[in-house]
């Protein structure tokens, strides 16, 4: 009779593991992974510029913005006729106009080329300069 309980031992053991296996299968179905969490990206910071075109040229001749900034520009035309302003270095990416007399233009670039002379031009001619302050080398490297 020893052999008979035995047997039953081992059979209710082999009965526990598979409900054991299928509850787990069952359970890992229905359960989901938690969802990874969002990548907090931190905001660009803003630089704002107005710039007046006057007859001579632009009210501030020059000025500066530092790297890696989001350069918000509002560009005022007091000139008789319209005119297009363009930033040397920057033609890729930044054209306003053409601009009516008397009209404000709205736009924005991102200042990831550093430099100290960039000219602001109206018809190729340089109507002042624009200064992008900051070290063209990635922090941490050499």
């Amino acid at each position: 009779m020893g052999e008979g309980r035995g047997m039953r031992r081992y059979a209710w053991l082999l009965a526990m593991g598979l409900l054991a296996s299928a509850g787990g299968l069952l359970g890992a179905r229905f359960l989901r992974a938690p969802a990874p969490a969002a990548e907090v990206v931190a905001p660009m910071p803003t630089t704002e510029l107005l710039l007046v075109l006057e007859r001579a040229g632009l009210s501030t001749s020059a000025a500066a913005v530092p790297l890696g900034h989001r350069v918000t520009l509002r560009v005022r035309n007091e000139r008789q006729a319209p005119v297009t302003l363009v930033l040397q270095g920057y033609e890729d990416r930044f054209r306003a106009g053409p601009i009516e007399p008397d009209a404000t233009w709205r736009g924005e670039f991102v200042a990831d080329r550093p430099g100290e002379a960039f000219a602001w031009l109206v018809e190729g001619e340089v109507v002042g300069r624009l200064q992008v302050i900051g070290s063209h080398l990635v922090e941490g490297h050499r």
